[in-house]
């Protein structure tokens, strides 16, 4: 008797510890940093690490995915990005629009200091953005499926107390097998606007966060930047993308099923022993 209660004990605890690996190995895998700039010495995938002889502080500090945004189509196509620490992955992203251009990504981004202890002035400062009442869509491919994904971006504009600077909203929709909104951030706004209640994200200067997107199937999340509801000539002002993920966590089912199986492996291998005793 002795016996089969140190077997139900030693089954029990590998259960657990396999739903522990599997929820909790791997929690933070690598991370990608996207920046957003029209520099004439940056094109489309070049690697490039900021700051460069400033903000050295900076805690996102890594390689950086420089993508060229022009004002006018083309647009980035199939750019294969790599890790923080300029690891190749499989991930790439691609830019589209309906109804009118991405404007040129300028250094007319975040003016501030307070992000440079956290990303690098250079990155936060120049921005890509829209023409009031179009469309843009940011595709990544190649992702993991089995992976949650969760974005920190910037969306924000340089002189946050103008008041003509108002009105530069943007709404952006982060969809892949679930979708995430972050609505309702103004770039020019001092104080700026809450975004709704799947999302956080504020105006100028304060970092927005869609966290928990999980892939297509196919390996896609579809990010879509839109100045539909601006009231100034311009939003959708997007200046860096930050990627990272985390494992799934098992629902609660899977861990009950788990359980349920490793009691039942055991009353089998138990019944089998007495069997061969007799």
């Amino acid at each position: 008797m002795k016996h089969q209660i140190r077997s139900l004990s030693r089954v029990c605890l590998l259960t657990l510890v396999g739903i522990a690996a599997f929820g909790f190995a791997s929690v933070r895998a690598n991370t990608i940093l996207i920046n957003f700039n029209n520099s004439t010495t940056d094109v489309n995938g070049n690697v490039g690490t900021y700051p460069t002889g400033q903000d050295t502080s900076a805690s996102n500090t890594g390689y950086w995915n420089n993508v060229f945004v022009a004002g006018a189509s083309p647009y980035p196509t199939n750019i294969t990005l790599v890790d923080s620490t300029n690891a190749a992955t499989s991930v790439t992203i691609t830019m589209a629009t309906t109804g009118n251009s991405f404007g040129a990504a300028d250094g007319n981004g975040y003016s501030g200091t307070a992000l440079d202890a956290s990303f690098p002035h250079t990155a936060t400062n120049s921005v890509t953005y829209l023409t009031k009442g179009t469309t843009g869509t940011f595709t990544l491919s190649g992702l993991n499926p089995a992976l949650v994904y969760n974005f920190t971006f910037l969306s924000s504009r340089g002189s946050q107390n103008n008041a003509t600077s108002t009105g530069r909203i943007g709404d952006f929709s982060f969809a892949g097998a679930n979708t995430v909104n972050v609505n309702g951030i103004d770039a020019g706004a001092f104080d700026g606007i809450t975004a709704d209640g799947t999302g956080s994200g504020f105006g100028n200067g304060t970092l927005s966060f869609a966290n928990g997107i999980t892939p297509t199937a196919g390996g896609v999340i579809t990010i879509t930047d839109s100045a539909l509801n601006a009231t100034a000539g311009f939003g959708g002002y997007l200046a860096f993308l930050k990627i990272t993920t985390t494992v799934a966590a098992p629902e609660p089912s899977t861990v009950a099923l788990a359980i349920i199986g490793g009691l039942g492996m055991l009353v089998v291998t138990l019944r089998r022993r007495q069997t061969a005793k007799i």
